[in-house]
């Protein structure tokens, strides 16, 4: 049953996050900086669970160990490192469509958290190699051949990655024994204190196109913030972060179905096979994929039980 709660809650943040890119380059097109955008939303996020917190019973209705100093510190290190890369994710998408900033964020994230798991002692197998190599393969597509796609916004993809990556795995890692409301709201002040931050360096820009920004700081805040975040790391704490990510591809696909639909948002024939080149790798770590692709094209490794 546990199980079974957690892969709901991951459904339902899945469906959450594929909202995020589309409403914010709407919103972004519309004139809005995107760091205004990501200061309203968390700043809203941050009174829901300040609200809850204090008028319900929840730190204890979850269960998990009270918050010690090694998990506050941890957990402050990685809301940062998550506010800092929402940062660099949405200032992505003043230049980049959401379709492809979410195809090549899927197809990094997943580089560099297979990199470092392997620097946790994670051995390299086939399955992980042939992932990359496909993943790899189907980012290429996905930019443009020659290197087409904007430079800036592949830098800031970049960072935004290994930043995603390292506030997932720091989750599972250390912060999986605690509280999960206490968690979730330490994290998401944690990741507010950094966009602010960084909304007061760049020119604390206050705009918001009316009405429509106020409806993505409302429905972003509160759906993809607020309920997200608590059902992400409920489902962490459930199923673990690697079969979390199983998930991505349903994000990713849901992604571009509302970039279609709401923002007219096309890709080409190349960065199709290259979406599916993409969506495959993650595939791949599906352990029912991977014994088919042995079937398909390894079955002396049947023998062995490689991968």
């Amino acid at each position: 049953m546990s199980k079974r709660l957690g892969w709901f809650f991951a459904l339902v943040a899945t469906v959450a996050y594929s909202t995020n890119a589309p409403i914010a380059r709407g919103v972004i097109l519309a004139g809005m900086s995107p760091v205004t955008l990501l200061s309203g939303r968390f700043l809203l996020a941050v009174f829901l669970y300040s609200i809850t917190l204090s008028g319900l019973p929840v730190r204890n209705s979850v269960g998990g160990r009270p918050l010690d100093r090694f998990g506050f510190w941890v957990g402050v290190g990685s809301g940062m490192i998550n506010g800092f890369m929402m940062t660099a994710f949405f200032t992505v998408l003043e230049t980049v469509s959401a379709s492809i900033a979410s195809m090549t964020s899927v197809a990094l994230i997943q580089f560099f958290t297979l990199g470092l798991l392997f620097l946790r002692g994670e051995p390299i197998t086939l399955r992980n190699v042939l992932r990359l190599l496909i993943g790899l393969a189907g980012l290429y597509m996905v930019i443009g051949l020659g290197g087409s796609a904007d430079a800036f916004g592949l830098l800031l993809l970049v960072i935004s990655s290994i930043l995603y990556s390292i506030h997932m795995v720091s989750v599972q890692w250390f912060l999986k024994p605690y509280n999960t409301w206490t968690i979730t709201t330490l994290l998401v002040i944690s990741a507010t204190i950094a966009i602010v931050i960084v909304w007061l360096l760049t020119g604390a820009e206050t705009y918001v196109p009316a009405p429509t920004g106020w409806i993505a700081i409302l429905f972003l805040g509160i759906f993809a913030t607020y309920i997200g975040r608590v059902l992400t790391y409920s489902a962490i704490n459930r199923i673990g972060s690697g079969q979390f990510v199983l998930l991505t591809p349903l994000e990713t696909s849901l992604t571009i179905v509302w970039s279609v639909i709401f923002l007219g948002e096309s890709l080409t024939p190349l960065q199709w096979l290259g979406t599916f080149f993409i969506l495959m790798s993650i595939f791949m770590a599906a352990d029912a994929v991977w014994r088919f692709v042995q079937r398909m094209f390894f079955p002396r490794m049947l023998s062995v039980g490689e991968g």
